[in-house]
């Protein structure tokens, strides 16, 4: 709950403008993974019709980070500008295919009918790499764990102000 506070907030406050700001997410959420030893990976990835603060459309493909080997964080993605990252490593190998899974589907209502939208919802229990780094994993460095899951509003708190003030029959704050 409090990573997709800090998310919330970074956006609000225009320190974070688009899932491509890599440095500004890896600033905003570092503390996180330090305070919490059992955050294992946090996964953003923006919805079908998303845009950016400035207009435009966000794309598809998710922003991956996860606890490094040296306990910083790591960041990959298999968005079209992942060479922003600056390191052959922040591009993803494989697709990370989050468009695919079931709780983005059901977190952007895709492929889905006749339920409503949550705004938050647990996903799980599933299997995730307890030792992503280590060679030989297939088998045994795998543990149980559940996914927060939660849609946040991209933009300004001013922007989205002026938008509930221009709202027919909406009275702002």
């Amino acid at each position: 709950v409090a990573v997709a506070a800090a998310v919330q907030a970074a956006y609000r406050a225009e320190a974070l403008r688009s899932l491509s700001g890599y440095g500004n997410l890896t600033r905003t959420l570092q503390p996180h993974f330090r305070a919490w030893p059992s955050l294992l990976e946090i996964e953003l990835v923006a919805g079908p019709d998303a845009v950016s603060i400035d207009r435009e459309p966000l794309g598809t493909g998710g922003v991956l980070l996860s606890r490094g080997r040296s306990g910083a964080v790591e960041i990959r993605t298999d968005r079209g500008d992942c060479a922003a990252l600056g390191t052959p490593m922040g591009c993803a190998k494989e697709p990370l295919r989050t468009e695919d899974t079931k709780w983005y589907n059901r977190s952007f209502f895709v492929a889905t009918r006749f339920e409503t939208i949550p705004e938050t919802s647990w996903h799980g229990p599933m299997f995730v790499a307890d030792t992503p780094h280590e060679d030989d994993c297939e088998a045994f460095c795998w543990r149980t764990a559940y996914a927060y899951i939660s849609r946040v509003a991209a933009g300004p708190r001013r922007r989205l102000l002026q938008e509930l003030d221009e709202a027919p029959g909406v009275i702002g704050p």
